[in-house]
């Protein structure tokens, strides 16, 4: 079969080929030189150098063969993907890879035994106690204590109270506070006394209409 293919490249490396020129199109090439390119999407941006065969999107090195971005600057330049795909892929680096003889072996039951026994699998052991669920923390993570591993240090931070400036205070623990808000509701409280004070009475609609009633009686 290998003799009656007339392709350069081997079939299934062909088809991937031929895939990613499709998806080439959708990629603008911008040369900055004759070989190094700037290949832009919408959404993204790569470099391709042609004569190192290197492409930001690093699929080019991984599998050797050119990705999209490469194939659109390689047409930009008119030239053949296929001369920059990996000799690896050709059909004649495989053709000379099984140029020589493999020679045929015997099936397994007639293998000749060896004289070593086989080593027998390791038994696990049920460890005595409930097993563990959490992660054992790094080495830079620190624990709480020395019996609980299992938890972070708490990292405190000293807090200031605005009234007052001394560090650990609050409106709860700070004395000074406490007598301003006691003066400060005590001076509401009087306020509103000496206020009450000072307005006169006024009669209820309902006395008004009682004694308005007993004048014309009268």
């Amino acid at each position: 079969m290998a003799e009656r293919y007339e392709g350069n490249i081997c079939p299934r490396i062909q088809k991937i080929l031929e895939k990613r020129k499709e998806l080439s199109g959708r990629y603008l090439p911008q040369p900055a030189t004759r070989k190094q390119f700037q290949v832009k999407s919408r959404r993204h941006q790569f470099t391709v150098d042609l004569e190192e065969n290197v492409c930001s999107y690093r699929k080019w090195q991984l599998t050797g063969i050119p990705c999209p971005h490469a194939i659109s600057a390689i047409h930009y330049n008119k030239e053949q993907d296929e001369k920059y795909v990996d000799p690896c892929y050709f059909v004649e680096t495989q053709r000379k890879i099984y140029k020589e003889l493999i020679n045929p072996i015997n099936g397994e039951h007639q293998w000749p035994e060896s004289e070593y026994k086989p080593k027998p699998p390791q038994v696990q052991k049920r460890q005595p106690g409930r097993p563990k669920t959490k992660r054992k923390n790094r080495v830079d993570e620190g624990t709480a204590s020395a019996k609980d591993n299992t938890k972070l240090k708490r990292i405190k931070v000293a807090m200031n109270y605005g009234r007052c400036g001394v560090e650990g205070h609050n409106i709860r623990t700070c004395k000074k506070a406490r007598v301003e808000v006691r003066q400060g509701t005590e001076h509401q409280v009087g306020s509103s006394t000496n206020t009450n004070a000072n307005q006169p009475k006024k009669q209820s609609k309902a006395k008004k209409t009682q004694c308005h009633a007993t004048n014309t009686n009268a």
